[in-house]
């Protein structure tokens, strides 16, 4: 995602969010931190993910849809979902709700999300779960800070940092997830 387009990502998911109820308390202090732990939950999904080895397998996931379309969903949840890749894609999307959710300028969080992407793409890759306890960190340290959209914007560049060192498109993921949802909410209709 490019200058601009965290700030669609924003204001695609946070409606979403909104619909299925996440936010009928909007911008109590309580609800920051509730939604912050969810994005951190997010990542202890991602932890018990790598510690199963659960990887997403887009080659299957294509060749079962390729097979029969119609059961996309089905080749998501066995291929894709629950998966180290899937549960990052989920803490992004957590994270671009938050700031939906509390008005945060999206064109401050796009600027800081390029500019910290610039000052850690040459970091070597460390353990994956001590890559995540550092995103984690740097999720609790939003409440605290007085330029919440800039911090989040760094926790997002984080998280792309990471899922370009496990060699994976965190954008397609963002994507699959989302429609995904799309899916499950026109099943329940």
């Amino acid at each position: 995602i490019k200058l601009m387009q965290i700030d669609k990502l924003i204001n695609t998911v946070h409606p979403i969010a909104v619909s299925k109820g996440f936010w009928d308390d909007k911008g109590s202090t309580y609800k920051m931190h509730e939604c912050l732990s969810l994005c951190i939950s997010e990542l202890s999904e991602a932890i018990e993910a790598d510690r199963k080895t659960k990887r997403a397998n887009r080659d299957l996931f294509f060749k079962s849809i390729a097979i029969d379309d119609s059961d996309w969903n089905i080749a998501f949840e066995k291929y894709i979902k629950d998966s180290v890749e899937d549960e990052l894609a989920d803490a992004f999307i957590r994270l671009a709700d938050v700031a939906g959710g509390f008005g945060w300028n999206g064109f401050k969080i796009d600027q800081s999300y390029n500019e910290e992407l610039q000052n850690i793409k040459h970091l070597p890759f460390i353990r994956f779960s001590l890559s995540v306890f550092f995103i984690m960190k740097t999720i609790t340290d939003i409440h605290f800070h007085p330029f919440k959209s800039r911090t989040l914007g760094e926790c997002l560049a984080k998280i792309k940092h990471l899922s370009d060192q496990l060699n994976f498109d965190l954008f397609w993921h963002i994507e699959k997830k989302l429609e995904y949802h799309s899916i499950i909410l026109e099943k329940k209709r």
